[in-house]
This record gives structure tokens, C-alpha cells and sequence, in this order.
């Protein structure tokens, strides 16, 4: 793991309100992400709190990780049902992984069928990945969502 990568994960395990400029700059020094390593169920990491209201929306839609079952066929938004199963959250639909150049990296990025998101993601560990939210469906000064994904065992 190389250092910005320690930085991060150090500052976004605290769960403290950490400063968007803060996040922003090591997410920009992270190295890129291959589809093929994103195949598979990821849970929620813990929460970027940087003021950002999305992650109270992603707690409240019982936000339970993504499943990238190929490149074609993502299910974005995994939530848990009331008897603790995990399931597809239809409202938020399906979407895509694709290459995509974001901040002078390329690297995976899933693009969202129905709804203005692009989660552009960046290799931590194997079994970690730091993801950014790119949307319209937020006014630009509340700034970008950031959250981390683990790889899930089950």
C-alpha cells in the first residue's frame, strides 16, 4: 500500500467531519481500478463525513454496497431489507462499468442507466475501493460524495 493510500484510510476510519479539499487530494493520488477487479458483492466501507447530503440519503435508503456482476450489469445501490436480506434498490435501477478519464486518471467508472451518476473509482487494497459520486441530483456547493466499498466475503 503506498502512502496516500495508508493517509486515506487512516483519516476516513477516524469517522470524523474531514474536509472535502482534504479527501479530494488523496483521492486524486490513488492509481486506477480495473473492472475486473470490481466483479463481485462490496459492502459500505466506512462513511466519508465531510457534510455532504447524500451520505444521510445512502443511511436512510439502508445503503448496503453495490454488486458488479459484469461490466454490463451492475446493480449500484444494494439496501437491506427489514428481514436483513440484501436486495437491489429499484429506485436507484442499474448501471454500467466503463473507462472513464476522471481528474487526468483513467480508470473504472460506473455510469447509472436511469439517474445523472458516475461513480468514478480508485484502487486502495484488493478488497478496498475509495469511489467518488459525480451527479446533478445535488446543488454543486454541497460538493462530491466520496464513500469506500470492502469486498464482501459472502
Amino acid at each position: 500500500m503506498i502512502y496516500s493510500e495508508q493517509q486515506l484510510l487512516a483519516l476516513v476510519e477516524t469517522g470524523d467531519v474531514v474536509q472535502e479539499s482534504e479527501i479530494e487530494t488523496l483521492f486524486n493520488k490513488l492509481r486506477p481500478v480495473s473492472a475486473k477487479l470490481m466483479i463481485g458483492s462490496w459492502i459500505p466501507g466506512p462513511y466519508v463525513e465531510t457534510g455532504h447530503p447524500g451520505v444521510q440519503e445512502l443511511k436512510e435508503a439502508g445503503w448496503d454496497g453495490k454488486t458488479f456482476y459484469s461490466e454490463d450489469h451492475v446493480a449500484p445501490v444494494m439496501s437491506k431489507n427489514r428481514d436483513g436480506t440484501r436486495a437491489m434498490n429499484e429506485k436507484f435501477g442499474l448501471a454500467v462499468l466503463r473507462p472513464m478519464e476522471f481528474r487526468g486518471v483513467l480508470s473504472v467508472a460506473m455510469i447509472y442507466d436511469n439517474l445523472p451518476i458516475i461513480d468514478h473509482f480508485r484502487y486502495v487494497t484488493d478488497d478496498i475501493i475509495f469511489g467518488i459520486m459525480d451527479t446533478k441530483m445535488f446543488p454543486k456547493e454541497n460538493g462530491m460524495l466520496y464513500f469506500s466499498l470492502k469486498r464482501s466475503t459472502m
